[in-house]
């Protein structure tokens, strides 16, 4: 791998990062208004209305296999588990707890990457890409909710298990099918999979799914947001492995955190100023 390109992979991580950041503080407050299954549905319908317009230009035809058809329908079908049992979570258990916890996705992206894509990683970049690991977490969890957990709080563990599983299997699928199709096929056909799987469980699970017009605006917003969030972890992966663009996509929640800070003057703890250091210099490292 040439310098130049894992440089452009890890600039584009980080162009993830912040995009999933400010998209997670913004849906946070949509969800408030027009609700979390809602809000998620109709940003990723309007994300893939972007793609089909960016691949209108750069997508060029291409036989797909039947293996890879059946991966991107399974790719749909994690990328849902992912997402409802996020929800899940976060409507019975603490916020920060349920988001730390599924922010180590990465972790499952990066064992499987090696395990079937073979990405080589230096000892040095495995104790960085543990920095930002360690920082995120530390970024996104009051010591104090620990100290005050109830069984409400642990009931929502197992969906916060479940997430990182299936965000997990879902950046490593997306990982895969970017080296098998190319970035413009994978994250057009993934994103169609999801919407799809996200439109028949509604309907089975009578889910209201009705557009709110009140909410168009912050949905465009969002939706622009992830489609660059989208579109950076995939061409990232053409330039650099999925072992060191999962762990920088995964550290969104710090810039969530930054946010709340400054437009909302929320107080840090000493911990979480440590894990905000220990990201930003874990990026940094990985860099040089």
């Amino acid at each position: 791998m040439r310098f130049m390109d894992y440089i452009l992979g890890i600039l584009l991580g980080v162009i993830g990062m912040f995009s999933y950041g400010v998209q997670d503080f913004l849906m946070a407050k949509a969800s408030r208004h027009i609700g979390a299954f809602k809000t998620s549905f109709w940003f990723q319908i309007i994300t893939l209305i972007f793609l089909v317009i960016i691949s209108v230009f750069l997508y060029k035809y291409q036989s797909i296999s039947l293996l890879i058809a059946i991966l991107i329908v399974f790719t749909g079908i994690i990328s849902m588990i992912g997402l409802v049992s996020f929800n899940k979570g976060l409507s019975v258990g603490n916020v920060s707890i349920i988001t730390t916890i599924a922010s180590v996705w990465s972790v499952v992206s990066i064992l499987l990457g090696y395990i079937f894509l073979k990405t080589p990683i230096s000892l040095m970049q495995t104790v960085f890409i543990a920095f930002i690991i360690m920082g995120t977490i530390l970024a996104s969890l009051e010591l104090k909710h620990l100290v005050k957990m109830n069984i409400k709080h642990v009931i929502g563990l197992k969906y916060a298990i479940i997430t990182v599983f299936g965000w997990g299997i879902y950046f490593f699928l997306i990982a895969y099918l970017v080296n098998a199709i190319g970035w413009v096929a994978a994250s057009l056909f993934s994103l169609l999979a999801t919407v799809i799987i996200m439109f028949i469980y509604a309907k089975f699970a009578s889910i209201d799914i009705k557009f709110n017009i009140k909410g168009r605006y912050i949905l465009l917003l969002i939706a622009i947001l992830n489609t660059i969030g989208f579109l950076s972890y995939s061409i990232g992966l053409t330039y650099n492995y999925v072992s060191v663009i999962s762990p920088i996509i995964a550290a969104g929640p710090v810039i969530t955190i930054m946010l709340a800070l400054f437009l909302l003057k929320e107080r840090l703890e000493l911990s979480q100023k440590v894990g905000i250091i220990m990201v930003i210099s874990g990026i940094i490292l990985l860099a040089i």
